[in-house]
Parts: structure tokens; C-alpha cells; sequence
């Protein structure tokens, strides 16, 4: 929701709700696009503006979130924390290894298709 001067609250209300939550990029897709260039005019432009909603531990403190799950790459410091990310509340990497085999299993289906 939108708090006043139309800026966005802190998720806290909508957090206490929750067991997980999934972040992803403040800056956008992760591509290459996005690794070069104005990446850090691009984030500066949206840090302050995002960094209500990073996740980070008093977050969870205050929430009794259990499950933090990130798509990768991440801005650590940015999104999430570092203790979060390497943490025990963390399935980031668990999230990353199940992609790779997706991918793996997508990969080999289109070769052998032939």
C-alpha cells in the first residue's frame, strides 16, 4: 500500500503475515545489460527508494519469517543482507541448484528431441 506522499510503506505489515518471502533485483533482469554501463547511476537512482523493502535480519526478527529464497544475482547490502543470504534462514542456494537442474533437464529434452 501506499503511505502518505504516495511513498511505499516497509512490507513489516504484509511480512507478519508470511512464512517465506523471494526477492530479486533492484536494478532489473540480471543480464549483461545490466552488468554494464550505468549500472551504478541505476542503483544509486532506485537504492533509496527500495531499501525499505530489503531484507534483512531485523526483518525476519520482527516478522517470524523462516524462508528467504532470492533469484540470484543479488546486490548484497542491497536487497538482502549478507547474514541473511548466507544465514540459516536462506534457501537461495537449494533455490539455484533446483534451477540448474531444470535447466539441465529442459537442455537435455531439446537434444534428444532430434
Amino acid at each position: 500500500g501506499l503511505s502518505h506522499g504516495g511513498r511505499p510503506r516497509p512490507p513489516r505489515g504484509v511480512a507478519d503475515q508470511l512464512s517465506s518471502l523471494l526477492t530479486s533485483l533492484l536494478s532489473g533482469d540480471g543480464s549483461l545489460n545490466d552488468r554494464i554501463g550505468n549500472l551504478n547511476e541505476r542503483m544509486e537512482a532506485v537504492k533509496d527508494k527500495f531499501m525499505p523493502y530489503q531484507i534483512n535480519q531485523a526483518l525476519l526478527d520482527n516478522t517470524g519469517i523462516r524462508h528467504v529464497l532470492h533469484c540470484q544475482p543479488a546486490h548484497r547490502e542491497l536487497e538482502i543482507t549478507s547474514e541473511v543470504m548466507d544465514g540459516p534462514a536462506s534457501l537461495i542456494m537449494d533455490e539455484a541448484e533446483n534451477r540448474m537442474h531444470i535447466q539441465n533437464a529442459i537442455l537435455y529434452t531439446l537434444i534428444n528431441q532430434a
